[in-house]
C-alpha cells in the first residue's frame, strides 16, 4: 500500500512539475502591428450596405399593390448608391410569408403564416418560384429579400440592404 501511494505521489509530482515548467516557458505574444487600409479613390465606402430596388423603380420596401409587385418582381433587383453608381445583384435570399386562414380543432378560424425561403442566384427569382409566386401573392402577404450580394464596378462584391415588402390591394 505504501509503495502504491509513493508511486502515485511521484506521478502527481512529475505532472505538476511539467505543468509549471510549460507555463513558465510560454512567451508573451508580440504586439500586433497596425496595417493601414488602402484608400479607394473612386468608390464610396463599402462598409455600409447599398440600397437595393425592386424592379426598375425606386421601391426599397413598404406596401406595394399586388399587380405592381408582380410586375416589378419579374424585372428583378438592382442596386444604386448615393452617388448614382449602379450595381448588379448576383444573389439573394427570397423569403415569403403567406398569411392563410385555417380551422382549429373546434372549427374556429385562425390566421397562420406559412414561411418559404429560397436562395436565388442572379437578380431575379428562380424559375421554380416564378412558376407559382404570381398566383400565390395576395394582400397581407410579406416578402423579405435579404443576404443581397452585389457586384461593384471594380468586380468586387458588396452587401445590399434588405427589402421588406408588404403586398397590398
Amino acid at each position: 500500500m505504501k509503495r502504491t501511494f509513493s508511486t502515485v505521489c511521484g506521478f502527481l509530482f512529475c505532472f505538476f512539475a511539467v505543468t509549471l515548467w510549460a507555463q513558465k516557458s510560454k512567451k508573451k505574444p508580440a504586439p500586433a502591428k497596425t496595417v493601414e487600409k488602402p484608400a479607394v479613390a473612386t468608390y464610396k465606402n463599402y462598409t455600409t450596405p447599398i440600397a437595393v430596388y425592386l424592379g426598375h423603380s425606386s421601391i426599397t420596401g413598404g406596401t406595394v399593390p399586388k399587380q405592381e409587385f408582380d410586375s416589378l418582381l419579374k424585372e428583378g433587383l438592382w442596386g444604386k448608391d448615393s452617388s448614382g453608381v449602379e450595381y448588379k445583384v448576383t444573389g439573394f435570399n427570397f423569403n415569403y410569408a403567406e398569411r392563410n386562414i385555417y380551422e382549429d380543432s373546434t372549427g374556429g378560424p385562425m390566421v397562420l403564416t406559412d414561411y418559404m425561403m429560397e436562395p436565388c442566384i442572379g437578380d431575379t427569382v428562380d424559375a421554380i418560384i416564378a412558376a407559382t409566386i404570381y398566383k400565390r401573392t395576395k394582400a397581407g402577404d410579406t416578402v423579405f429579400i435579404d443576404q443581397l450580394k452585389l457586384l461593384r464596378p471594380d468586380n468586387q462584391t458588396a452587401a445590399g440592404k434588405a427589402l421588406k415588402v408588404v403586398i397590398g390591394k
